[in-house]
């Protein structure tokens, strides 16, 4: 099997082709976890069966349920906090081809960005954003030095930003599927309750 690049062609003038892609990517299910009542209604169940004695009162599943005071009494949606529910990619494409008697080229270009399903929390001095980026390059030149030898020169560059995770993907969800929606704050307002 013989692999060929694109090559320049003869032409009056330069043919320029450009492409935009953008598409949207969006998960088809996340599960769907127990919320704040839900687990605090197990977790009594749970330590009143083995110790009789409940682990919180009325007042403070109320609190939790109701969000009276998140930071004391949190109840998180992980799935929705930590997962967008879409993301975007988008591609852009582009190649000059033409020559002459003696010199025929073709260049190309293209730029990738794929975004990610995570849903980061940004701060100045950090973004944990899960994305990918690629720029790619090439350079076809065919030089005609007598009619009976040719030069060609084929330059091909790709450069990639990958920002991932500190973890692999599944255990990022393992993690996810097993955090409680209590006692765990998602984060701390930054003014005082009214």
């Amino acid at each position: 099997m013989i692999i060929t690049t694109k090559r320049g062609k003869k032409s009056a003038k330069p043919t320029i082709n450009a492409r935009v892609e953008r598409g949207m990517l969006e998960p088809i299910r996340l599960p769907k976890l127990a919320n704040a009542a839900q687990w605090l209604d197990y977790y009594h169940d749970l330590n009143y069966e083995q110790s009789g004695v409940a682990p919180l009162s009325p007042e403070e599943i109320n609190k939790h349920i109701n969000k009276l005071d998140p930071d004391v009494y949190p109840n998180v949606d992980w799935m929705q906090e930590i997962f967008k529910k879409r993301t975007s990619n988008g591609r852009l494409n582009m190649n000059v081809t033409g020559g002459g008697d003696f010199i025929k080229y073709y260049v190309s270009g293209s730029y990738m960005k794929e975004n990610g399903i995570f849903q980061p929390r940004k701060t100045s001095n950090y973004d944990p954003s899960v994305n990918f980026d690629r720029i790619n390059f090439r350079s076809n030149v065919d030089i005609r030095l007598s009619p009976s030898t040719e030069v060609n020169l084929n330059l091909s560059n790709q450069f990639e930003t990958k920002n991932r995770l500190g973890v692999d993907l599944g255990t990022m969800y393992d993690i996810i599927l097993h955090t409680t929606p209590w006692p765990l704050q998602r984060n701390f307002r930054q003014e005082p309750m009214q």
